[in-house]
């Protein structure tokens, strides 16, 4: 679904239920929602089926419940950002209410994903704390922010942040964004010759500290100065300086 539509369109989280992928969190939604056996599938909050399709594609029996409930208009526009300090991830949601909210016991919830783990788009690895949405007219808008420890073994690359705001009476998720990295600038990596594959070590401020080799590019979500230091290179030694 995710490469039919691309996720400003469909935005994809997947729970494990048993063995060690599985999470206290996954767990809860799967008996919230009422769930009775595996696979199983959720469409904003309102749309259900259980069971696969053995040798084939399930994406003709998802494909019209995702084209119904784009059709309906959501109450609400998010926009999400994040940025990473030394080990420490701030999630940061704007929400705005676009259109009269009907629904009751609204609430912002937040999830860190892995994409590609265990072979699964965005695996769900956590659920933070709730907060209650109450804004129900247009032009009523509020920030939310959450900040968190990077857990060792996490996959800062492949890691997907997402917000959204469900119902807890109808279960109707309003609407939902994936935070984007809030990059302040990036660094090119480019050494000479071309072809050896130079191990270097980039260090800047607020601890930042990443290694690698060769050419590269590096985004960076503080401004300010940075310093490149090559490392050794078997076979190759520094010119000597220019006299």
């Amino acid at each position: 679904m995710r490469e039919a539509y691309g996720e400003d369109q469909f935005l994809a989280i997947t729970w494990y239920t048993n063995g060690s992928y599985a999470v206290p969190e996954g767990m809860q939604r799967f008996g919230w929602y009422g769930f009775s056996g595996t696979p199983s599938a959720m469409f904003d909050g309102t749309e259900s089926l259980i069971g696969g399709q053995v040798g084939g594609s399930m994406f003709p029996s998802y494909n019209p419940i995702v084209l119904g409930r784009q059709a309906l208009a959501s109450p609400l526009i998010i926009d999400a950002i994040y940025f990473i300090s030394s080990d420490e991830i701030t999630l940061t949601a704007h929400i705005q209410v676009d259109q009269t909210v009907t629904t009751a016991d609204n609430r912002v919830q937040f999830v860190i994903a892995e994409d590609g783990l265990h072979g699964q788009h965005n695996m769900g690895l956590r659920m933070l704390n709730y907060e209650s949405f109450t804004l129900t007219e247009p032009g009523e808008s509020v920030v939310v922010s959450r900040t968190f420890a990077l857990v060792p073994g996490w996959d800062e690359p492949n890691m997907a942040f997402f917000v959204f705001v469900q119902s807890q009476t109808t279960k109707e998720i309003l609407q939902a964004a994936r935070a984007v990295a809030d990059y302040a600038a990036t660094i090119v990596i480019d050494g000479e010759p071309d072809g050896i594959t130079a191990p270097w070590q980039l260090t800047g401020p607020n601890g930042f500290d990443v290694s690698g080799e060769g050419d590269a590019t590096v985004p960076v979500f503080f401004a300010g100065p940075y310093t490149l230091t090559w490392l050794a290179v078997p076979g190759w030694e520094l010119p000597p300086d220019n006299p």
